[in-house]
């Protein structure tokens, strides 16, 4: 699906939609090993899936809802997610293919 035209973008909203209101989301995103989140305007965690939970290093949501990326990485780490987060929010074009790192506060 090419997620960059209008109608596959509407098609993916009537989706989550579909799936948030059966209530059926998060054991939907659970069951993808791929790292799935939803963050608000100030890049903050407002859902996560166990991938992501685990990635982190915390046993439940509560530990990273509310949270941004300067709470888990190290800040220049951090400053780049937040920068390309907020350029996806200002351009309303998608960041694809881009290969960044993944390391936790230690460096690892």
């Amino acid at each position: 699906m090419n997620m960059n035209t209008g109608t596959d973008n509407d098609l993916c909203r009537i989706i989550l939609e579909a799936i948030v209101r059966h209530g059926i989301f998060n054991t939907f995103i659970n069951e993808i090993p791929t790292r799935i989140y939803i963050k608000d305007a100030q890049s903050r965690f407002v859902a996560a899936n166990k991938a992501v939970l685990d990635f982190l290093g915390v046993k439940s949501p509560e530990k990273v809802i509310g949270r941004t990326d300067f709470d888990f990485y190290p800040k220049e780490q951090a400053r780049k997610y937040f920068d390309d987060e907020h350029e996806i929010v200002r351009s309303g074009k998608h960041l694809l293919h881009k290969e960044e790192p993944n390391q936790d506060m230690t460096g690892f």
